[in-house]
C-alpha cells in the first residue's frame, strides 16, 4: 500500500486540489487555473457574503469541485448549477452563479478575464 505518512500526504493533495483523483500531480498551468479559481470564488461568488472575515481557504472545496468539473468539460450551466446547489444561504443567484461558472470556463481555456 505504501508508506503511511506518503499515502496521508497525497490523499491530502488530492483533498486540496494538488493532485487529481489518482493521485498524479497536475500541471504548473492546472495548478494556475486552480489556483485563479479559488480567487475567483472568494472575489465574485462569496454566497455568504463574508469572506474578509473568512479564513481564505473557506470555498476551496467548491473550487477543486468547479475545476474538476470543468477538466472533464461540464458546461457552464452544469457549474452554475452546482454552484446555486452549494449556496448557503437558502437563496441561489442564479446570475451570479452563471456569470462566475463563465468566468471559471474562460480561465479553463485560458482566456484572460479581461477579454471578457
Amino acid at each position: 500500500m505504501g508508506w503511511t505518512p506518503s499515502v496521508q500526504s497525497v490523499r491530502r493533495e488530492i483533498r486540496e486540489g494538488w493532485r487529481d483523483g489518482k493521485g498524479k500531480a497536475r500541471s504548473p498551468t492546472a495548478l494556475a487555473s486552480l489556483e485563479a479559481i479559488k480567487q475567483l470564488l472568494r472575489d465574485d461568488w462569496d454566497p455568504i457574503a463574508l469572506m474578509p472575515h473568512l479564513p481564505p481557504d473557506e470555498y476551496d472545496s467548491y473550487a477543486i469541485q468547479v475545476f474538476s468539473m470543468l477538466s472533464a468539460s461540464a458546461s457552464v450551466s452544469e457549474v452554475a448549477d452546482y454552484l446555486s446547489d452549494a449556496e448557503m444561504t437558502g437563496t441561489p443567484d442564479r446570475e451570479r452563479d452563471l456569470r462566475v461558472a463563465q468566468k471559471a470556463a474562460m480561465i479553463m481555456s485560458g482566456l484572460e478575464l479581461s477579454q471578457a
